[in-house]
Order: structure tokens, then sequence, then C-alpha cells
């Protein structure tokens, strides 16, 4: 097997970062997906050789190898399509002796197998290597996450697949479906599909933790002589009681309302945190009593300021 510059093969240049790496290969991959060139042999091909070449470059450790191999190369003079590198001579680049493989197909078995000896020396040889994961990101709605949810989706290889999310995930949770990455171009086994979950923003709870969170308003009148109020619950709509007397801030609580734990059994709880409003535009009604509770009212908020 000939030194293949895996560099042209995606279409960058040497010094291409991360990112470039990325996009250049999945329009490429796109292009020649088997799916879209059924019976093209050449597209299969390059396909193929698209791929390895990603596994390589997008991979810093394996990178920065492929590159010593290539001085080691220009360093041995073998350069051409035909010459296998050199036994003796130059052994290495660095602290790397790529001397001990035959060819260059044995140094990228190595690369693709990451296979090494006891004491770190590499071992020639092939065999099947395992298909890339494919990274997505999933948004859920909170009552999705808090229910679980089965959802289909389209990959990035051009596969449609159904996927089920277990209750009580998280942003940042990671399902993974396995067998629904990318297929090997060496005879392993497919990679596996790793999906991000991302919550949607809630109108009303947030998420802490285990636990949900929701403000409340009150009344003044509710929060003097207390109530019962209906509060939303992702199960439906619960009666909470408000002792007299509660303060703004309060924070009350309604036991295993909350998310599935995500260590252990059981579930969170939902905080109901208090906001006393008071209107803006009272009624004439209204301004009226407001007017007789200010002439009655006897203690002093202020007394510790004077």
């Amino acid at each position: 097997m000939a030194y293949r510059d895996y560099y042209s093969t995606l279409g960058v240049s040497t010094t291409a970062n991360e990112q470039e790496i990325k996009s250049a290969y999945r329009k490429l991959a796109r292009q020649l997906h088997p799916d879209l060139n059924p019976g093209d042999k050449k597209a299969e091909e390059r396909f193929k050789e698209v791929n390895e070449a990603y596994e390589i470059l997008s991979d810093p450790d394996k990178r920065k190898q492929y590159d010593l191999y290539g001085r080691w190369q220009q360093q041995a003079g073998a350069r051409t399509a035909t010459a296998a590198p050199p036994s003796s001579g130059v052994g290495g680049v660095g602290d790397f002796d790529f001397s001990n493989f035959g060819n260059f197909e044995e140094f990228i078995d190595f690369l693709m197998g990451s296979r090494r000896g006891a004491e770190g020396a590499p071992r020639s040889g092939s065999g099947p290597v395992r298909g890339e994961n494919i990274e997505m990101s999933a948004e859920l709605t909170l009552e999705e996450a808090f229910q679980g949810v089965r959802k289909r989706y389209r990959t990035s290889a051009g596969k449609t697949i159904e996927v089920n999310f277990p209750a009580g995930v998280r942003t940042d949770s990671k399902v993974r479906v396995a067998g629904e990455g990318r297929d090997s171009v060496r005879g392993g086994a497919a990679g596996d599909l790793i999906l991000t979950v991302k919550l949607a923003a809630h109108p009303y709870f947030t998420v802490e933790g285990d636990d949900l969170l929701l403000d409340l308003p009150l009344t003044p009148a509710e929060a003097v002589l207390g109530a019962q109020v209906e509060v939303p619950t992702l199960e439906g709509k619960v009666r909470l009681n408000i002792p007299k007397g509660t303060t703004a801030g309060r924070t009350l609580r309604l036991a295993g309302k909350g998310m599935k734990r995500s260590k252990g059994s059981g579930r969170g709880d939902q905080l109901v945190k208090v906001r006393i409003e008071v209107p803006a535009h009272p009624s004439g009604q209204e301004r009226e009593l407001y007017e007789k509770l200010a002439e009655v009212e006897a203690h002093s908020l202020r007394s510790h300021l004077v």
C-alpha cells in the first residue's frame, strides 16, 4: 500500500484545524455516502478513503504520528508510489521508531487498531476496526424528559431510527444507541450513536439537580391570611396550603413531585418559592380597602431604622 496523503484526501491543508477537518469530512461524506450513490464502486471506495482519513486526522495523537511518519518518509527518501518504507537508515522521528513497520499499510493498521507491545513498541499486522461513533444533540421538552419518550431521528449517516429516552434525563445526559454509528471500513462492528440531551426552556419550571423549581405569585391577602391555591406539577394540578403570615421568598416543598433521581431510587421534590405581587393598577374598591388597611395597621416595619 503506497503512502496516502490524507490531507489531500479531505482537501485540506496540513495546518487545518479540527473544525476545518470536520467540515471537509462531513461535506465529502454526504456527497459520497453509498445511500446516495447506489452501485457506484468508485464512490464507495472514495467514501472509505475519506472515512479512513478522517479517523486519523480527527484524532490528535493519531494525526501527530501520521505527520511524523510523513516526515520520516521524506528523510528516508521513500516517497515513490511503489516503494515500502526502508527498514534501515533513519529509524524514526522524535521518539518514535517507524522502521518496525514493513510498509505504510502496517503503520495505518497500527494507528487504526491502536496496538502496542508491552513496552510501547508498535506491532505490525491488521485487524478489524470499529466504525466511528456519531454524536448528535437531542432537544426534549421538560415533560418528555420527566415521563420518558420515544423519538425518531435521521442520523448524519442517513439512517432513520427510533430512540428511547428514559424518564429523568437532564441537559447533558448522554443516550447511547449501539451499532447505529458509522459502518466500519475495516471489517469491524459499526460505531454507536451518542445523543446529548438538551432540555428546552419551560414557561415556569426550572430544573435544579433532582428538584423542580416554581415561582408562585400570591396576593398580599393570601400571604397574610393563608390560603389553599392550585399549583401546577408535571403530573397535573395539586392544592397547596399557604400558611398564614407567609413572607416573600419563602420556599414550600411538594415532596416527590420532582424529577426521577439521577442516583438511587425515588424522585426529587418540587420547590415552590413564594412571590408576593401587589396590584399595579388597583380598582376603586381595592384602593379603598388598602386605604382602610393603612389606617388600621398598628405595626411599623421601619421602627428599627429610626
